[in-house]
């Protein structure tokens, strides 16, 4: 699910079939199935599922097999951008230019074919995309220099036209807060060299990083009743994954008639889930303070519910 950067709320794709995100525990995805005007569908192990968002053909506006330029009802709401891949029918496009709610695109893209399209056709657009190189070993690092930001990167063999190539690399991200960059991509192919600032995803903009925060903070108890033994049940999620050493306080539960334990059970709130905190926890009575260690050999994952 972190790979894939799915999230709640958010529409995901298998085969034709549109589903809801709900929620998320761990990479368990509940949905709502069958959306957009799409069918519930049967789907194989190892389907793969793509997050979307949807836009329109307009009204009265038809696609043949030979137009490389559209409209659709929002590019905005979609967030059809330069380098977008679209969904079409049986047919995959690759967005080359986009002036208000006109397109530009590439069709018949990674082997698909070419097909006509009625007016009122439903788009998807897949965001992220996966990588399309042909194979795996086409591109290689050269160098990457942190004060200059310059990462050079070999091509290993020709480049074909049409299809969109992809790589990926790994960067440490700073401790401290910063703002996105706006790359420049330089590329040298014999006599040719191009050279353009990069469209940004404004869903993930290039080494952002943000504020550490609780994307998730929620507490309940489970009986209000006189002298009966209450279960007090914390949630919460980080925008980032935690380091050692990591430890929860959690004050201010005044009223309690436990006494000081420096032994507290602590358990999980699902019998199936290997919890990351120790089991044991301190408990303050006078302050109404829990402090709880996450396990040594365990970290918080970003985005996902701690219980």
């Amino acid at each position: 699910v972190l790979d894939a950067e799915i999230n709640d709320s958010m529409y995901i794709q298998v085969d034709k079939e549109i589903m809801y995100v709900e929620y998320i525990t761990g990479n368990l995805i509940t949905v709502l199935r069958a959306q957009k005007s799409t069918d519930a569908a049967f789907h194989a192990k190892f389907s793969i599922i793509i997050a979307v968002r949807r836009s329109y053909l307009n009204m009265n506006h038809t696609l043949d097999s030979l137009s490389e330029e559209f409209t659709v009802y929002s590019a905005a709401t979609a967030g059809i951008l330069p380098g977008s891949n679209l969904i079409l029918g049986n047919e995959l496009l690759f967005v080359k230019h986009v002036n208000g709610n006109v397109l530009t695109a590439s069709r018949g893209m990674y082997n698909s074919s070419v097909e006509n399209h009625p007016s009122g056709a439903k788009i998807s657009t897949t965001m992220p995309l996966v990588s399309q190189s042909p194979t795996s070993d086409l591109f290689a690092t050269d160098g990457w220099d942190q004060t200059s930001g310059l990462l050079s990167v070999r091509i290993q063999s020709s480049l074909m036209k049409n299809i969109l190539y992809s790589f990926s690399v790994p960067v440490l991200n700073p401790t401290t807060p910063q703002v996105s960059v706006n790359p420049e991509l330089v590329l040298q192919c014999g006599s040719v060299v191009l050279q353009a600032m990069m469209s940004v995803d404004n869903n993930s903009p290039p080494l952002q990083v943000d504020i550490p925060s609780f994307t998730v903070k929620s507490i309940r108890q489970s009986t209000p009743y006189p002298e009966a033994t209450n279960v007090i049940r914390v949630e919460f999620a980080l925008n980032f994954q935690s380091a050692h050493p990591c430890e929860i306080i959690l004050s201010g539960l005044l009223g309690s008639t436990t006494v000081n334990d420096y032994h507290l059970p602590v358990e999980p709130c699902y019998p199936e889930e290997v919890s990351v905190f120790e089991s044991e926890a301190t408990w303050r009575q006078e302050s109404g303070t829990i402090t709880l260690r996450v396990k040594n050999s365990s970290v918080i994952e970003a985005s996902k519910l701690a219980c």
